[in-house]
């Protein structure tokens, strides 16, 4: 029982979500809020955020994003976005969670906001002309994208199947046009949007598919997305947008692609780059991604037998045993790769040593229980195995 908790209070930081590496200049704040208190909880904000901001991520923003967060939570997120965008050359802010509009201004709600009077919105929600103020006071282009156009859930008449509203109308005031701001909204004035029924609303499925076009400035992007999400809920929902930037603005510029591609040419012939490569994707695509239903199958996969897994020697079959009965216990975890964190060294060809740093964050089952959250270093070892690169070792400090 003691080795057991030992490595249960280690394998805390054992596996995670990766997020690419990201480069100063473009950084965006992504919350994604469905897990509501008290009224209607929706089914797939977290998904996608958690999808838009790992696309993000891999197009090299330097992304700051929080899940199903109370009114504070969502203060220290804006607090951190506004110490990144300082000296910043283009600010994002993507939000999924129930929205409201009053007298002509929109407002994002946190999970735990008590709107059962209209006096108490100033208090308990976030007002988008705030933080709109905040990222035009640090960068020239600033682009938000709300799909938060939904019924409000705060009064009579509540929707299971769209997202926020409007105390006068059914959707957000998207008449606004945010000066110094390209403003793009899931649904067109007053109406709502679909939450979707598979794992991401229409409006992130276009928008995931359509973000990364080459050298496609904001304005295509988001056309091309408008005639997708109208095909796929047959001009149910029409997503609307507003306001003018003051410079051409792409998610991937052609020039950010042809870096990438030039770096991988130039290092396509390099062995030490090839294993890099190699093992950059088994941990950001394997390791670093389990899910319920694939720990002991994952973990079987990526570790050698035996494996040393926080300072204890471990059979396979116990390896994946110790993990399983880990995340047993949670609901769901989150965990991040530091940007710019991951470091390698080859020992020789078939052995290498890799850190990085991680950030994670754990909700257990017991809803009574506060989130596990904390930062660790992690290290691997490593060794080719078969022709593949496996898990000999992991630690963290």
């Amino acid at each position: 029982m003691r080795l057991l908790a030992r490595i249960l209070a280690m394998v805390i930081v054992a596996f995670g979500t990766a997020a690419g590496a990201a480069a100063a200049g473009r950084v965006a704040l992504v919350i994604g809020n469905a897990q509501y208190q008290g009224v209607t909880q929706l089914a797939n904000p977290v998904n996608d955020a958690e999808d838009i901001a790992a696309k993000l991520r891999g197009l090299g923003f330097t992304v700051v994003d929080g899940y199903d967060l109370g009114k504070r939570e969502m203060e220290r997120k804006i607090g951190e976005f506004s110490d990144q965008l300082e000296g910043a050359e283009a600010g994002i802010l993507y939000y999924a969670g129930h929205g409201i509009s009053v007298a002509g201004r929109n407002f994002i709600v946190p999970t735990d906001a008590n709107l059962s009077a209209p006096a108490r919105l100033k208090f308990e929600s976030i007002s988008i002309d705030d933080v709109v103020e905040l990222m035009k006071a640090s960068t020239p282009v600033n682009v938000l994208i709300l799909d938060a156009c939904r019924n409000n859930p705060f009064g009579r008449g509540p929707s299971v199947t769209t997202r926020g509203a409007s105390e006068a109308s059914s959707g957000l005031a998207v008449a606004n046009s945010y000066s110094g701001a390209y403003t793009v909204y899931s649904a067109q004035d007053g109406a709502v949007a679909l939450d979707g029924e598979g794992r991401n609303s229409p409006f992130a499925v276009a928008l995931l598919k359509h973000l990364d076009t080459p050298g496609a400035t904001v304005e295509v992007v988001m056309g091309r997305v408008k005639a997708e999400v109208e095909e796929a809920t047959k001009d149910f929902q029409s997503p609307d947008a507003k306001g003018l930037l003051v410079q051409p603005f792409s998610f991937l510029p052609v020039e950010q692609l042809a870096t990438r591609s030039a770096s991988i040419e130039s290092s396509s012939d390099d062995p030490e780059s090839k294993s890099l490569a190699e093992i950059s994707t088994l941990i950001t695509e394997r390791y670093l991604k389990p899910e319920p239903d694939n720990i002991e199958a994952l973990t079987t996969e990526l570790f050698t037998d035996p494996a040393t897994s926080f300072g204890n020697r471990l059979s396979l079959a116990g390896m994946a045993n110790i993990k399983a009965q880990w995340f047993a216990q949670f609901d769901r975890w989150q965990l991040r790769m530091t940007p710019n964190s991951l470091k390698a060294s080859f020992l020789d060809a078939g052995t290498a040593t890799v850190s990085f740093s991680l950030g994670y964050k754990y909700w257990p089952k017991k809803k009574s229980a506060p989130p596990l959250t904390g930062i660790a270093q992690i290290t691997l070892g490593l060794v080719r195995q078969d022709g593949r690169w496996k898990i000999e070792s992991e630690a963290a400090n």
